[in-house]
């Protein structure tokens, strides 16, 4: 039956055309934060920029062209590399952010290293500014009004513990001491920032800088906090920890719902409509090997298990322009999987063969349950070299970034 049932699924998961890959670099380093693409220097395309674990700060073009390096280059005593994690003290650690902080209609580029310097470099790929934390720097920087004042400041976490809001030039406003190290990403949440700690709290302040509420996960915290906007209108904050859980907390830090897997959670979920149904769904990957996809109330829309845990965030997009999303991920298994956003559904048994097999909650000729359930559907399978570090959209082409240092563009073909 199994192998009855394997061909009735791979029939199913036929698609046009086929995904592969387009272009590729190898860095000869190896990278460990995801990439993020944009508009960059407002010339109607997408660049794509990408951090290593030397200190490069790279710009391609959305066809894969190399538009401009930038080195980071920071000293640091003898003494303090030793208190320093393996690796280079110029280590990009956190996906780099692109925001505009001169107002010249441009978008600079903004990276913490792990010698927690902060560099801001233009869209030529010069040098800006530049800020000393007290420690290394692995979340992304993030622009909020954290203080209400109607200006954004550039806010971010420090392994030191301590929160710090920069001005647009890069001088300090505000620096505020969380009691844990910082490694996730800082956002707004109403008039609330929200930071998550590596000793597992979700912390709210207000913005006097005063904490308005806690919530205590199992473990350490590295996602960034997504929000979560239910049809009824509601906002809520949804984050992953490595104790294995997905949150979903209120405004007032009271919790929602949890969803619970079995592997550390690390990424950002993405939360978009991902079935055309109006209303927003949460995607995610976990250590279990699994990607999930949950709908506002954390219940489980569909799972996909893949050979190896899955760190980085989903990308979702129309990969193949047919008017449906489709999820795209990579795994620490070396591939690329490409979902369909809506799953599909799977049946426990095959018409008309019922009567041979066994349904479990059925003791007559006729069941008393569902026979069946939605599960993910693999549309294309990409192989890689190495492990899968993360992906972004560039226009119409993904990319991948694979540990060894390999930047591949990926693209569907008919």
């Amino acid at each position: 039956m199994a192998s009855i049932k394997n061909m009735f699924r791979k029939a199913l998961n036929k698609s046009a055309g086929s995904v592969g890959e387009s272009r590729k670099h190898d860095l000869g380093t190896q990278i460990v934060a995801e990439p993020v693409s944009g508009d960059i220097d407002n010339d109607g395309s997408v660049e794509v920029v990408i951090g290593t674990n030397d200190g490069q700060v790279i710009a391609y073009t959305e066809a894969g062209e190399k538009k401009w390096v930038f080195k980071a280059s920071a000293d640091v005593g003898e003494v303090e590399e030793m208190f320093m994690e393996a690796g280079s003290v110029n280590s990009i650690d956190s996906k780099p952010f692109l925001f505009d902080i001169n107002n010249d209609g441009k978008h600079e580029v903004l990276v913490g290293t792990q010698s927690g310097m902060v560099y801001a470099i233009d869209s030529k790929g010069k040098n800006i500014w530049s800020y000393k934390a007290g420690d290394a720097v692995k979340g992304s920087v993030n622009a909020l009004d954290a203080d209400n004042d109607g200006k954004k400041e550039l806010v971010f976490g420090s392994s030191d513990g301590n929160i710090y809001m920069l001005d647009m030039k890069g001088k300090l406003k505000k620096k505020i001491n969380a009691g844990a190290g910082i490694e996730s990403t800082p956002v707004k949440f109403g008039e609330l920032m929200i930071i998550c700690t590596s000793r597992g709290d979700i912390l709210a302040y207000n913005p006097e800088g005063d904490r308005e509420w806690s919530y205590k996960a199992g473990n350490r915290i590295t996602a960034e906090p997504n929000i979560l906007r239910t049809r009824s209108g509601e906002e809520k904050i949804v984050v992953g920890s490595t104790d294995n859980n997905m949150y979903c907390l209120n405004k007032d830090g009271t919790l929602n719902w949890v969803f619970e897997t079995k592997g550390a959670i690390y990424s950002k979920a993405e939360i978009t409509d991902i079935n055309n149904d109006k209303e927003e769904e949460i995607i995610f990957g976990s250590c279990d090997n699994y990607i999930y996809a949950l709908d506002e109330e954390g219940k489980r829309l569909w799972s996909y298990e893949t050979d190896f845990w899955i760190i980085g965030t989903p990308v979702v997009m129309d990969i193949d322009d047919d008017g449906k999303k489709e999820v795209i991920i990579g795994s620490y298994d070396n591939n690329i999987y490409v979902l369909a956003g809506e799953g599909m559904y799977s049946m426990e048994y095959i018409p008309g063969l019922s009567g041979i097999t066994a349904q479990e909650g059925s003791y007559s000729d006729i069941s008393t349950q569902t026979p069946g359930e939605v599960i993910g559907k693999n549309l294309w399978l990409i192989r890689l070299e190495d492990i899968v570090i993360g992906c972004c959209q560039a226009g119409k082409n993904i990319l991948a970034e694979t540990k060894n240092g390999s930047v591949i563009w990926l693209q569907h073909k008919y």
